[in-house]
Order: structure tokens, then sequence, then C-alpha cells
């Protein structure tokens, strides 16, 4: 049975959901349509030490590029990259960044399907009891209460 894809209005961002320019720790985000061009994107010679887990990135409108790089893969081969999430809902199959970055010997355990998300609505991204993501260990997110306050400067808006 054909499972009908998330649909989310709008692009929540017009950048990529990270800009990676040297060392760090990327561990249990989820990054939901954001520029699919490059939700993760390598800048610096390498980001050796890095490490990259327990993520989930989800394309709802179609194809995307999952990791970007300014040199080439290897600038990813001495980092960690483990148990992370993809799924491109116009893409069945897994992306040649994907398979580049397994190339450099990371991302052996990562895997390509949907997350199965068990409520869609504004700001909350639930996950199926059965989701792959669970199985990687990504944890739930809640985002109750995140975002700006009802205070917050209008002004500051523009």
């Amino acid at each position: 049975r054909l499972r009908r894809p998330l649909t989310i209005r709008s692009r929540r961002s017009n950048a990529g959901a990270w800009e990676h320019k040297g060392s760090n720790s990327v561990i249990n985000n989820y990054a939901i349509d954001v520029l699919p061009s490059g939700y993760f994107r390598v800048f610096r010679d390498s980001i050796d030490g890095s490490v990259i887990e327990r993520n989930l990135f989800y394309e709802s409108r179609g194809k995307a590029v999952f990791f970007t790089f300014s040199l080439g893969p290897h600038q990813i081969a001495k980092s960690t990259v483990e148990r992370n999430l993809y799924f491109a809902a116009g893409s069945p199959e897994i992306t040649r960044d994907l398979t580049n970055v397994r190339a450099q010997g990371a991302g052996k355990t990562d895997v390509y399907a949907d997350p199965l998300f068990a409520v869609v609505a504004p700001r909350e991204f639930r996950l199926k009891p059965d989701s792959p993501a669970l199985k990687l260990g990504i944890k739930q997110l809640s985002v109750k209460g995140a975002g700006l306050r009802s205070d917050f400067p209008k002004r500051l808006l523009r």
C-alpha cells in the first residue's frame, strides 16, 4: 500500500540545516524541509573529529542532497557519521551524496527510509512506534514551548 507523503505547506528555511566549518558534534536533531540542495554543508578542508549521529533528515517536496562538500567527500573521512536517517519523498533510492559518504568509510549504519511520522502538525513531528528512526536510537523531539514568546518585540521580526 502506498503511503501518502508528508506535505509541509511552506519551506521552513532558505539555507541548509548545518553549515559545518570545523570539528563539531551534531546529535539527535530533526532537519525537515530545509534547503534541498544541501542539508549538511561542509566548507572547511576537513571536519576531522566531528560526530554526526542519530539525526533525521527529511525532504517532503522531492529530491534532496543531504551532504555537499566544498572540496569533496574526503572532507568527512575522519568523522563519525552513524545511525542517521535520511528520506526524500521524491526519491525512492539512496542519493549519490550518501553513497559518496559511505565510500569514505562513514555512514555505514545510516539508513535511507521513510521515518513514519505518526502526527504531522505545525511544530510537531511525532514518530510511530515502528519508525526506523527510533530503531536507530533517534529520540522523539518535543518542540512544545519552542519559538518566540508572545512578548518578543515585533520590531525585531522585520
